[in-house]
């Protein structure tokens, strides 16, 4: 980490290997990573004006590693699915303005990195850290520009840590569980239920390592589904439910093993359950 007046700078790389134990298409281990730099300036320690910022993080994917495995939905591996554009290709998935108007209201204009705004001890991750699966690194809410009127969505959440970490209150490990219900139209879930354990710290001294269990059901919805059916006459094309497990171990500060398992049930019938394995590893500099 870089840190100057009114500067701050983070370059990090992941290398990851993940594949199918069992399941429905390719199965071979394959090898991928991603370089990430983060770079920020603060107006008020450049001496311009107070609360602004400006953010932007730039991204090199490389590797023929897929961002999804098995037929599921959802991408299996979000650090290798986004940025979308082709790999071996310097991207800036953020590049935007901000400003704080007091403690709890900011304004951001520009272009944004929706995956860098989910953070809390289970959620979020950017697909670099915690979870590999969409479902928990960034959870799809399937909410749309509404083109109908009479549409209706509604979300709830709920959190509550089992252990917090001595020398930071707001980090720790316990329950966390979101979900949604919709009319499925036009969103393309109707109904969604996802969550489990996590956090960081699971055992004495090791503070700095995370860890989760996370469970998923996505009820797709019908418009959705019939969509589908009707392009594929014979297949079915249903809901997708689905485990990941993972450990992330601090082997210094700035160097990360992790090990992931996932269990998926495809929405396709003509689709096996997958069963995935990973490995990955971090270092920020």
């Amino acid at each position: 980490m870089t840190k100057l007046q009114g500067f701050q700078g983070v370059k990090e790389c992941f290398a990851n290997s993940i594949g199918l134990v069992s399941g429905t298409g390719p199965q071979p281990f394959e090898y991928g990573g991603r370089l990430d730099g983060f770079v920020k300036l603060d107006t008020e320690k450049l001496g311009l004006w107070k609360g602004g910022g400006l953010t932007t993080h730039l991204e090199y994917r490389f590797g023929a590693l897929p961002g999804s495995l098995g037929g599921s939905f959802f991408p299996t591996n979000a650090g290798m699915a986004f940025p979308t554009d082709s790999r071996d290709t310097l991207v800036a998935t953020s590049l935007y303005l901000s400003q704080k108007f007091g403690d709890r209201a900011s304004l951001l204009i520009g272009k944004i990195n929706i995956l860098d705004l989910v953070d809390d001890p289970f959620f979020g991750g950017g697909g670099i850290h915690r979870f590999w699966n969409t479902v928990f690194v960034a959870p799809p809410s399937g909410l749309v520009p509404s083109t109908l009127s009479g549409t209706s969505s509604i979300g709830f959440q709920f959190s509550h840590l089992f252990h917090q970490n001595p020398s930071n209150p707001k980090q720790g490990w316990g329950l966390f569980l979101k979900g949604s219900l919709s009319d499925g139209n036009p969103n393309y879930v109707q109904n969604s239920i996802y969550g489990g354990l996590g956090g960081t710290g699971l055992f004495p001294g090791r503070e700095l390592d995370s860890f989760g269990l996370g469970y998923f059901y996505y009820n797709l919805s019908n418009a959705l589904e019939g969509s589908f059916n009707d392009l594929s006459p014979g297949a079915s094309f249903g809901d997708e439910q689905g485990v990941e497990v993972y450990y992330s171990y601090a082997l210094t500060p700035w160097f990360y093993i992790t090990g992931d398992l996932q269990y998926i049930a495809p929405p396709r019938n003509v689709r096996e359950n997958a069963f995935i394995a990973a490995l990955r590893a971090n270092i920020r500099f």
